[in-house]
Parts: C-alpha cells; structure tokens; sequence
C-alpha cells in the first residue's frame, strides 16, 4: 500500500478558496468538521492540526468516510451540507480549469481533496450530488527515509512491486518515481473498473489508484492466478480481504487489531526496512531446509532401491546399522543440521518438492550404481560376504561425502571448515576405531584401489544424473526432442520437428518460412 513506502506524517500544504469564499469561512466550516469525525486515521489528524475545532456549527446529520464512497459529510443546523473527500467522488461535473489545478498538485506527489458545500441535506448513506465547490485542501505525505534502500533491495532481487491505493492515481505514481519503483508511470484508476476486467488488467499495470477494498482482493487474487506469488502487506480494516486472499500477508503493528490477527506477519516496529530481512529468512529456510532434506530423502530412495535389487536377485541386504553409522552421522545428521543454521540469500528457483526430488534421486540413484558396481567386481574378483559388505559400505560413505561436497557448492568458509571437519572426523574414526565396531573387515589393495576409483567416478556419475534430471523436469519436451533428433539432418522431411529451433545459422527468410508453414 502507499502508506508502506510513506511514514504516515501527513502535513496541510495549501488551503485554496474557491467560488468567491473567503479562507476564515473554509477554516470555520472544517474546525466544526472535525469537531463531528475527530481523528480517526492519518489524513483526520493532518486535517485536525491544521484547522483545529470549534463549535461555530452545529451538526444535524453525518456520513461517515469509507473507502467505497471515498468521502465524507456534514449536514448544519444552517440547512447546509459539507462533503469532503476525493474530487472526483463528491462531484463529477467540475470544471476544466479546477480539473487542471488539481491534476498540477497531484504530478507533485500531493493528494488533493475537495470541500463542497450543497443546500441538499444527506439521503441515508448517500452524499448530495448537486453541490458546489468551495476549497482545496492539499495534503503532503512524506517518504520513508528507508523505502529508497528497500525499493532498491527489492528491484535487485526479482521481486516485482505493485501499488495499490484508494489515493489518486496520479499521486501514488509520483510517490512511487520518487523511491524508484520499477513502471511506476504505468498507473490506473479502478474507479469503475469491474471485478472481470482485472485478470486482463493486472499485469499491465504497477500503480493501481482509487481502488476499492473488495477490487483489493480481487487484484491479489488475479495475481496468483498468473502463477505469482503474492505477499500483501495492510495495516487496516479494509485490507483483510487481500491479507487473507494473499500467499503471505504482513500487517504493520501500527494498523487495526483485525488486520494483524488475520496476517502471517506482523511487524513489530512498522517499519519498512525489515521487509529484506523477512525475504532474507524465507530464502533461508526453504534453501537450506531443501539441501538438508535431499540428504535424509537420498538415504530413504537409496534404501528402496537396494531392497528391491535384493528381493530381484534374493541376495541378503548387505548392510547393517554399524556399518551405515558413519554416513548416517557425518554425511547427513550433522551436516545438515549446521547448512540449515547457516545464512543463504540465494533466491528459490522452482518448487521445493522439485528441487528436493532432482537433488535427492541422483545421489540414490549414484549410490546404488556404486553399490552394483561392487556387486559386479565381486564377479570377477570373488568376495567373502564381509569383504562386499565392507567395500559397498566404504563407497556408500565416500560416495555420500562427494554428493555432500557437490550440494555445499559454491564453498564458503563455513561450508569448507564444515566439510573438512566431517571427512577428518571420517578418518580418525578409520583409524582409531577398531573395524569390528563397523562390522569392516579387512580389504586387499586391490579391493581399496576399486573403492577409490568408484569414488573419483562417483561426482561425475552424480552430476551427469543432475543434469539429466533437470532437463527432463524442467525442458522435458525440449530435451527428448534433441535426442529424437541425434544423427538426423535439418533437411530431412518430419512434419513433428522444427529444426530452426536454436538454429543459430539459420536465415532471417529461412525460419519465417518454416514458421508459415
């Protein structure tokens, strides 16, 4: 909302008399004005220091402000009536030359509102339409010292800002210039705008004016639609329908009680700059939570497939829980623990489960290769079944240590200290605890020379898998068309294939033709 980016502290700048009226009558009209309403947000409080109150007229009726009508109003024991609020809401006949005033304050960044005075008395709910202009009253609103820093924070990391106001358009696209929100000079004014019109709207537009609580909601909820994911922020009453349509809804503490019982964040300090931070944490979270878990999730994927190798060729599973402690400890429990800890701003590329699913499937599916690969030396170089327990074990753990390296890329200090503290502690353990303890037995140097060379094997094997798993999720259709493809020539007749598809040679005339045809 616009009052995320400015403080709030809202200031009188100009009181301008119109239709021959004299500045004492306007000031006397709006201290007895604000006798009736008070204070009750931040544009009443500017108007309450300025004008004060005083009791020269005496009220009869009133209309209180909402963000639908956008205005208020005050019927006098006089037998007149007063409306303040949006020009263009309490009177839509105004002329050309006021039209021209108000739009000059509003391309400075003011908001204008416009006092009229009408012989009609007020109809229930509804302000009277036929009445006349009698004031101006232009109201500045100051920038947060740090929305430029935060604007700037958000523009650099992908995260796309829209404004929505119940203010003039115009004004919220200057206010939004001035902090360096990107296409802040594509505005629109809802006014009129119905509810199906804004799917085809939503992404045209950053700067959405004179927008009605209920066209909030269905903003956010056309946002989502387009695959977005949308966080809110709101402070009042009229912005719970967006919070609770919103992936993530953040209220200021500040605002309404109801706005920060119906938000998944409240800030504390209502302030701005805290927004980073909380994008910082999410990253946090989701990054370091999905490295952590394709550790846990390789094992459980490695784990079904040895099973059904070993129902398939009903040999025994050949491991046992000792033999297993040190991958389970050093190469999953304690490493993922501390890269969940550790702070990662990196931003989320795909869905979690996606990146879970590509980053755990190919270390199981390494590791059971490797697991085979000892299997299948055991064919040729005949094992005691200690021997292939023990060597499918060591390269079960070292190939755990090359995917833990691969996932810690790119290294930082914490990182490498965690990463060599866990592969040391790997060799002590070799060393200084006795192989019974493991269930290991004694290998041969050929046994350890196989085991070696499967572990230098094993990143290429992994990152080959990576790859391949990439492309067939996210460039599925792409990719089996490279392969449909591998050993053709482009000028071989196949109604299904467009060879001018990344065809970096091929003519401007050549690729429109294949597109006509």
């Amino acid at each position: 909302k616009t009052g995320t980016i400015t403080d709030g502290s809202m200031v009188v700048k100009a009181v301008n008399a119109l239709n021959g009226k004299k500045i004492d009558y306007v000031n006397d009209i709006m201290g007895s004005f604000q006798s009736v309403f008070g204070g009750n947000n931040q544009t009443s409080l500017a108007l309450l220091n300025y004008f004060g109150t005083n009791t020269k007229y005496v009220p009869d009726d009133k209309l209180d402000f909402n963000s639908e009508r956008k205005l208020s109003a005050v019927t006098f024991k006089n037998g007149l009536t007063y409306i303040l609020g949006a020009p263009e809401m309490v009177n839509k006949k105004l002329d050309k030359e006021l039209q021209k005033t108000i739009y000059t304050y509003l391309q400075k960044g003011y908001r204008v509102l416009l006092l009229a005075e009408s012989k009609e008395k007020i109809d229930k709910d509804k302000a009277p339409k036929d009445n006349t202009p009698i004031a101006l009253i232009v109201i500045e609103d100051n920038i947060r010292t740090d929305a430029i820093e935060t604007i700037k924070w958000f523009n650099e990391n992908a995260v796309e800002i829209k404004i929505i106001s119940g203010d003039n358009p115009v004004t919220v696209s200057e206010i939004s210039k001035r902090v360096g929100i990107i296409g802040a000079d594509k505005y629109i004014s809802m006014d009129g705008v119905s509810n199906e019109e804004i799917p085809s709207i939503v992404n045209k537009y950053t700067i959405f004016g004179r927008v009605s609580p209920d066209q909030k909601k269905w903003l956010v909820r056309a946002l989502r639609k387009k695959g977005k994911k949308v966080a809110m922020t709101g402070d009042g009453v009229n912005d719970i329908l967006a919070l609770k349509e919103a992936d993530c809804s953040i209220a200021m503490a500040s605002g309404s009680e109801a706005a920060r019982n119906v938000s998944n964040i409240v800030m504390l300090d209502s302030n701005f700059s805290s927004m980073p931070d909380i994008v910082a944490e999410g990253r946090r979270v989701i990054n370091n939570i999905s490295k952590s878990s394709s550790l846990f999730l390789m094992k459980t994927f490695f784990t079904i497939f040895i099973t059904i190798f070993c129902l398939i060729t009903r040999n025994l599973y050949p491991f046992t829980t000792n033999m297993l402690l040190l991958l389970e400890t050093l190469v999953i429990g304690i490493p993922s623990f501390f890269l969940a800890l550790q702070p990662n701003n990196t931003p989320i590329q795909g869905t979690f489960m996606s990146k879970l699913i590509i980053t755990a499937l190919p270390a199981a599916i390494t590791l059971t290769v490797n697991v085979l690969l000892c299997y299948a030396f055991n064919l040729f170089v005949p094992l005691t079944k200690t021997q292939l327990e023990t060597m499918c074990s060591l390269i079960v753990i070292l190939s755990g240590f090359i995917i833990l390296f691969k996932i810690c890329k790119p290294f930082d200090t914490y990182k490498s200290v965690l990463s060599a503290c866990m592969f040391g502690a790997f060799i002590l353990a070799m060393i200084f605890i006795p192989k019974g303890f493991f269930g290991y037995s004694v290998l041969s140097l050929q046994n350890v020379f196989y085991i070696i060379i499967l572990s230098l094997l094993t990143y290429h094997i992994y990152s080959f898998l990576i790859y391949l798993c990439n492309q067939l999720w996210y460039n599925k259709d792409e990719f089996l068309k490279r392969i449909k493809n591998v050993g053709r020539k482009p000028d071989e007749d196949d109604d299904d294939i467009d060879f001018t598809i990344n065809n970096k040679n091929a003519t401007p005339e050549k690729t429109e033709t294949k597109q006509d045809e």
